[in-house]
Formats: structure tokens, C-alpha cells, sequence
């Protein structure tokens, strides 16, 4: 049986310090609620915490898909009349993959023993995000669980169906880029070296596109382990700066800077904030709190501190549409039509609106972007093809010319 060190406080405020053997965390906290004590900090011993490690590595390749699948399976048991705990069982049976069966098996076992499903979702923090949590906690709250589940697998459906969209409209100019790489490597590795002996014998009358090209290839032969390594070198420092707070918010504010790009992302993250917004405020969400989880899931760094001081700026007594009004990133649009769900008392039906008009907008500045990047990228391959075909053709075109005019 798993054993757990914990710390804890007795009756009198003292601290209390031990090791416990429980079936889980849960049975641990029972255990110590039965001694009158009042636990600080549960920790799995070492054996324990690796395994457990272990286990939300491998819980955080769950792809959202199926999260969504299971939120629509649980709705429907629910709506149905099922027991909770019931209702985990049959939907656990019916769970393909098999790292998110696992997970699903913990969630009703916890909720068997007295947690609350908000409570049990909340020990998988890489499957179930925070606002999915919370949602679910305010569903709870306020009795209606059976929308919140329904809400979120709405939400998750759209946010699969936008990542699609986009990886169809970049599905061109993926294979286009492919295409001038393939064509460049293919040059260098086997056309150039075969060629350039025959070249030599023109003893320097290349035209200028050959001579480009020769000196290209001597480069890359004689530094191609130089290049390649530095190449590596500054994509991996970019990726590890980038990943550090102060590299991800430098990087998000780069990308809303971007043209049409920026754009994309920007109305992308309006959406989610949004819809987000106005299912929590639906579940029965306090607003500041509700606040402060929508910004936890924007993806976004600088939207994200948007919305905390926007949060901040309520606290201060501020309204929705006045603290959203001081950032940028919010469209003058949006900030009119809050202000006017505020004053007609239907802020949660025009969130809504705006959550399904933005994701239009990204949707519609996914497939500008697309009509922009194809004859952009089409030109490049184009120009990459001649430029190989004047430089490889060229010498020869000249020696036939030559000898044309030798024999004249």
C-alpha cells in the first residue's frame, strides 16, 4: 500500500509530522481527519512520487479529442439520471484511449470515496485544464452540472475545430516549403558535384547565376557541419528562451505584432475569452474569479495579463467594459457590446455572441493569411526553379553560342 508523509496540525495548532499508509490521498486526509488533525501537506514517499510522475507524464499526451468525447459521454449519462459514480464507470468502459481510461478510473474512485468530481478532476491538472475544473466546480456550486458539461464540450469541440481549420490552410504552403527544401537539397547534394568539374573547364567565363551557385555549394561542403551545428544551436537557445517567462511574454507580444498573423491570434484569444467568460459566469461563477481562470487558459501572455488587470482593475470598482476598455488587445467592438450587455442586464448572451463572432473572424483571417502565404510562397518556388535553371543551363547556352559563332 502507498505510504505518504504528511504534516498536519492538532487541536492545539501544533504541528504534527509522520508517515501514513492509505489507498490514496484521499483515504490519507480521512485518516488524519479521524485523529483530529488538520493536514498541511500530504506527500507521496519517493517510490510513490515517481510513480506518480510517471503517470502525469504520460496522462499529458491525452489529446484534447478525447477529453471532449468524454465530457459529451458524461453529459449524456448524467442528463440521463445516472449516479455520478455510475455514470464514470460506464463512460470509463467506453474510453478508447487508454492513458485517459486510467485517469477516468482514479476520478470515480476519489469521487466513490467523498470527493467532489470538481475535487478528483483537479488530481489530474495535465488532462483536466484548470478552467474545466473550475467550470465544473461552479456547475456544482450552483446545480447545474448538467449545462456546464455540455458548455464544455461546446467549447472544446470549437477550439479542436479551429486548430483544424488551421492546420488544413497551412496544408499547402507546408507542402510548397517542403518542395523548395527537397528541390535545394537535391541540387546541392547531387547535381552540383556532378557539374562542377565540367564547369571548371570554362575557366572563370561562368555567368554571374553559376558562379552564385558554385560558391553556395562550396560553402555548405566545406561548413556544412559548422552550419548545420549552428543551426541547431540558435533554433534550440530560441526554443529555451522562449520557454522562460520572460522569453514567452517577449515572444507572445511578437506574435499580435505580426501582420494578419497578429490579427489571427489576437481574435483567436478574444474568442476563448469570450466563450470562457460566459460559460463560467452561466455555471455561477463569481466574476473575479471567473476572471482570473479565463486568464490561466488564454495561451497568450499578454492577453493573459490583460485579463488579470482587468480582474484587478474590477476589484478596484471598475466595470466589465471600462477595465477591458484600458487594453488594446480588446476590439473597440467588443468593449461597446459588454458595455451594453452590462446596461441591459444580458452580459452572458452578447459574451456569447462575441465568442461565436471572433471565432468567425479567426476562421475568415486563417484563410486570408492562407490567400496570402500561396502566391507568396508560389513566387519563391519559382524563382528558387530558375534561378537553378539559369545557373545549371546558362554555361551551356553560352558554349553553344560560342561555337556558333566560332563556325560563322
Amino acid at each position: 500500500m502507498p505510504r505518504f508523509t504528511y504534516c498536519a496540525r492538532d487541536d492545539h495548532g501544533s504541528s504534527v509530522r509522520g508517515v501514513l499508509e492509505a489507498a490514496s490521498e484521499l483515504d490519507c486526509i480521512a485518516e488524519l481527519a479521524s485523529r483530529d488533525l488538520s493536514p498541511i501537506r500530504i506527500e507521496a514517499r519517493d517510490g510513490e512520487a515517481r510513480r506518480e510522475r510517471r503517470e502525469r507524464r504520460r496522462s499529458a499526451s491525452v489529446p484534447t479529442s478525447q477529453v471532449m468525447l468524454f465530457t459529451r459521454q458524461l453529459a449524456a449519462v448524467y442528463r440521463a439520471g445516472i449516479p455520478l459514480v455510475d455514470g464514470l464507470r460506464l463512460v470509463e468502459g467506453n474510453i478508447e484511449d487508454p492513458q485517459l481510461r486510467r485517469v477516468i478510473e482514479r476520478v470515480a474512485r476519489a469521487v466513490e470515496d467523498g470527493a467532489s468530481l470538481a475535487d478528483a478532476f483537479s488530481q489530474h491538472p495535465t488532462v483536466f485544464k484548470a478552467f474545466y475544473v473550475n467550470a465544473v466546480h461552479a456547475g456544482q456550486a450552483a446545480g447545474n452540472l448538467q449545462r456546464i458539461l455540455e458548455d464544455l464540450e461546446e467549447f472544446l469541440s470549437e477550439q479542436i475545430a479551429l486548430r483544424k481549420d488551421l492546420m488544413h490552410a497551412l496544408r499547402y504552403p507546408a507542402i510548397v516549403v517542403a518542395s523548395i527544401v527537397l528541390a535545394i537539397v537535391a541540387t546541392f547534394g547531387f547535381v552540383i558535384p556532378k557539374l562542377a568539374p565540367m564547369f571548371a573547364r570554362f575557366d572563370g567565363r561562368l555567368p554571374l547565376p553559376t558562379k552564385v551557385l558554385l560558391g553556395l555549394e562550396t560553402l555548405v561542403s566545406s561548413h556544412a557541419l559548422v552550419l548545420l551545428a549552428g543551426t541547431a544551436a540558435a533554433s534550440a537557445a530560441f526554443v529555451m528562451y522562449a520557454r522562460t517567462p520572460g522569453g514567452k511574454s517577449r515572444v507572445d507580444a511578437w506574435k499580435l505584432r505580426l501582420p494578419i498573423v497578429g490579427t489571427m491570434v489576437r481574435y483567436h484569444c478574444v474568442a476563448r475569452f469570450a466563450g470562457l467568460l460566459a460559460m463560467l459566469s452561466q455555471g455561477g461563477g463569481a466574476l473575479v474569479r471567473s476572471l482570473e481562470i479565463t486568464s490561466e487558459a488564454m495561451g497568450n501572455r499578454s492577453v493573459e495579463r490583460a485579463t488579470r488587470e482587468m480582474r484587478d482593475s474590477i476589484i478596484g470598482g471598475a466595470s466589465i467594459s471600462d477595465a477591458m476598455a484600458m487594453h488594446t488587445v480588446f476590439p473597440e467592438m467588443m468593449v461597446h457590446l459588454v458595455r451594453v450587455g452590462e446596461t441591459s442586464g444580458r452580459l452572458e448572451d452578447f459574451l456569447v455572441f462575441l465568442s461565436d463572432h471572433y471565432r468567425e473572424e479567426t476562421r475568415y483571417q486563417t484563410k486570408h493569411l492562407v490567400q496570402w502565404i500561396e502566391p507568396a510562397l508560389t513566387l519563391v518556388l519559382g524563382i528558387v526553379v530558375l534561378f537553378l535553371a539559369f545557373a545549371i543551363f546558362l554555361p551551356y547556352w553560352n558554349m553553344i553560342q560560342a561555337f556558333r559563332g566560332g563556325a560563322a
